[in-house]
């Protein structure tokens, strides 16, 4: 059953064609990764299907819904959450605080009777805090809760920003070159993080350089380059493709 289905993608900046018609679906319950060289627009067509972007041509479903031209807000009530491959974190805040934001768009209350301190208001935030403290008790971090995040090592950031993503319970989770940055053993840690996530039911679609981490962890692969589907299909399939081979994985995944 396909959660997400992409059609006929297209986004033109001027005379730059950044994605040129490219269709896919994934599939609920799996990890479904898109790779390419840098510029192939990956993260172009992340920006189309949750609204940063307004796609030139094509359309995006959601639960069998269309919800191309909605706003980026709208799309994440829905249900589509994202990370970014440079942390939009608030450094200067604490880690609970941090995951605590991302929790605030299930919040009922509104942002008047959070500015009046009404009962209910107050009442629904101490929810909030208790769901952000369970959140990142699942990632090992509730000793970390009013640490300042700037003072975190960059791993543990990345940590943060997947916690802070799955207080939204999100039922799709985009995640932008999560690994981007992290050493070895924090990228082993990254994906145990990540399937862990999947197997709480969240489906992810995922662009990643980190080659090792997507051929040990994904379901299904989509090639991009220059903006157009290469291949797509399983990882043991696609690493065989020789178009593949010859502008990205090289001959090592042969």
């Amino acid at each position: 059953m396909s959660i997400l289905t992409v059609k006929g993608l297209h986004k033109k900046f001027g005379g730059l064609h950044a994605v040129n018609d490219v269709s896919f679906s994934v599939e609920k319950g799996t990890i479904h990764a898109v790779i390419g060289p840098n510029g192939a627009g990956k993260t172009t067509v992340f920006n189309c299907i949750t609204g940063t972007y307004q796609a030139t041509a094509g359309s995006v479903e959601f639960k069998d819904k269309v919800i191309s031209g909605s706003k980026p807000h709208q799309i994440a009530s829905m249900g589509i959450i994202r990370t970014f491959q440079n942390l939009k974190l608030a450094l200067n805040m604490s880690v609970l605080e941090n995951v605590m934001i991302g929790r605030h768009i299930r919040s009922k209350a509104g942002f008047l009777a959070g500015m009046l301190n009404v009962p209910w208001s107050w009442k629904e935030e101490k929810l909030i805090e208790k769901k952000a403290l369970e959140v990142l008790d699942s990632f090992a971090m509730a000793d970390k809760a009013n640490t300042q995040a700037g003072s975190l090592p960059f791993g543990k950031l990345r940590t943060l920003e997947l916690a802070r993503a799955l207080a939204a319970e999100p039922e799709l989770l985009l995640l932008d070159e999560p690994a981007s940055g992290l050493n070895t053993h924090e990228s082993e840690e990254l994906a145990k993080q990540i399937v862990a996530i999947r197997d709480r039911g969240v489906t992810i679609l995922l662009v990643e350089h980190d080659m090792s981490l997507v051929m040990d962890i994904s379901d299904m692969l989509l090639v991009l380059n220059f903006g157009k589907t290469i291949t797509a299909g399983p990882p043991r399939e696609v690493q065989l493709n020789q178009e593949v081979i010859n502008i990205y994985l090289g001959e090592a995944y042969a």
